[in-house]
């Protein structure tokens, strides 16, 4: 995700918010990880652990 916010998360993962999505790089995931865009918007990232 270009010109995001990224942060670090348990277990390998590492999360990335731009313009209301959400990226959460799993290494450990057969998919590689999820995106989406939460209702709670940016709280929901500042949140994740």
């Amino acid at each position: 995700m270009l010109n995001g916010e990224m942060r670090t998360l348990g277990g390998g993962r590492t999360a990335y918010w731009n313009n209301g999505a959400i990226v959460i790089r799993n290494p450990n995931a057969v998919d590689g990880g999820t995106a989406f865009r939460p209702t709670s918007g940016y709280d929901y990232f500042l949140n994740l652990n």
